[in-house]
């Protein structure tokens, strides 16, 4: 009889532990399933976040590439066309923020701040149309260089003062992009010489500048090559033979 209860306590001692571990069990599937589902929105977001970026950065440096273009001459109807695509990239960015912060409000800080770069470029723009607007000749196709010279003379100080500040955010904006939508530097640096190299090679510059554009260029593919963009090799080439 003895035994018999022994054998009934063992019984019961080994069912509850079965239904502890199949609980256990379930829970943690519960968890894993939760996880897998975070870590897929999180992709999504990254990738929603990868694309603003780029966005921003052809703002950026079709901005960088019509400051030049004003400083040696455009059409007035080639300039109406490139502020125009860049008035369409700033909407288009603007709208991808507004997607993004509807659907998932774990990223409020940094779609904030995307909220606030976009609103601040496109303010640019406005300022750009309306001093440029002041400057252009009525009976006239072209902006000439005289009156664009004028125009960087009012506005020089203010570049003079904020240049290092812009190049330094550039930079933290690099390096923040950098872990938040999976940037890697090199090719943040890659994307730099890209538009230096467009600059001076699709705009009329005078020598001494095209070639100082050229150097910068030339210094962010070497960045780019050393961390292992294979494409910069190429680029390098290109721009040692066109120095010589």
């Amino acid at each position: 009889m003895k035994q018999t209860i022994i054998a009934l306590l063992v019984a019961v001692a080994a069912f509850s532990c079965n239904d502890d571990l199949k609980n256990e069990n379930a829970q943690l599937l519960s968890e894993l399933d939760s996880l897998k589902i975070q870590i897929e929105n999180d992709k999504l977001v990254s990738d929603k976040l990868v694309a603003i970026t780029k966005i921003i950065d052809q703002i950026e440096k079709d901005k960088f590439a019509l400051s030049i273009n004003l400083e040696t001459g455009i059409n007035s109807d080639d300039y109406e066309r490139k502020m125009q695509d860049i008035q369409n990239s700033i909407q288009l960015a603007g709208k991808k923020i507004k997607d993004l912060s509807k659907v998932n409000s774990t990223y409020a800080s940094i779609i904030k701040k995307y909220e606030k770069e976009i609103a601040e470029k496109a303010s640019d723009i406005v300022k750009l149309n309306m001093l440029v607007a002041q400057y252009q000749e009525d009976n006239q196709g072209l902006i000439s260089k005289v009156d664009l010279q004028n125009l960087e003379i009012i506005e020089k100080n203010q570049l003079i003062e904020t240049k290092q500040q812009e190049l330094a955010l550039i930079e933290a904006k690099v390096q923040e992009l950098v872990k938040q939508a999976e940037l890697t530097q090199a090719e943040a640096y890659f994307a730099k010489g890209e538009a230096y190299y467009l600059a001076a090679t699709r705009t009329k510059l005078a020598p001494r500048k095209k070639q100082a554009t050229l150097n910068e260029a030339l210094t962010y593919f070497e960045q780019a090559e050393k961390m292992g963009i294979t494409q910069a090799t190429d680029k390098i080439k290109e721009i040692k033979a066109q120095s010589k």
